[in-house]
């Protein structure tokens, strides 16, 4: 009997492990101070569960879960103060969806969860800046989705506001 719970478990994990786990990290150049994002969704709503300034590295940071994903989204992201004006601006990739196979030689299976979570690493302000809240921008699509697939509703408004809880 298919048990399609035990898949969507195992297709979140592969979601977080090109994401996040597998990250390669190449010494290169300095970059800014990188903070870190988790966004958890599900058919009601997206919030921002974790916004956590990252220690300052001498690497450059490449991201092959962004090469991976079927699906990946642009943002502008502005960080917002306490006055809700921009501290910073940056423009964003976001990846979406997984690609798994169940049987031998059968083709991926291209599945955006209606539900999960998607950490995200981004150059942001130096933590002393005390950001207060992040906005999200829908921009644009990088990869065409094939028939059947659509950005979770939640991540499809013009603008979406997060606190960030200190």
């Amino acid at each position: 009997m298919y048990n399609f719970e035990a898949d969507v478990r195992k297709i979140t994990f592969l979601l977080l492990f090109l994401v996040f786990g597998s990250q390669t990290i190449l010494a290169e150049q300095k970059v800014g101070t990188m903070w870190q994002l988790t966004f958890d969704y599900d058919a009601q709503a997206v919030i921002l569960s974790d916004a956590t300034p990252m220690q300052p590295i001498d690497k450059k940071l490449t991201f092959p879960g962004l090469v991976a994903a079927p699906y990946t989204h642009i943002f502008e992201l502005d960080w917002l103060n306490e006055t809700g004006q921009v501290i910073l601006n940056k423009t964003i990739e976001i990846p979406f969806g997984v690609r798994s196979t169940f049987k031998g030689d059968a083709p991926c299976v291209e599945l955006i969860p209606e539900s999960g979570t998607i950490t995200i690493r981004v150059s942001g302000p130096s933590p002393e800046i005390s950001p207060k809240s992040i906005r999200l921008s829908s921009s644009a699509s990088v990869r065409d989705m094939q028939s059947g697939l659509s950005l979770p509703t939640q991540f499809q408004g013009n603008q979406i506001e997060f606190p960030i809880q200190n």
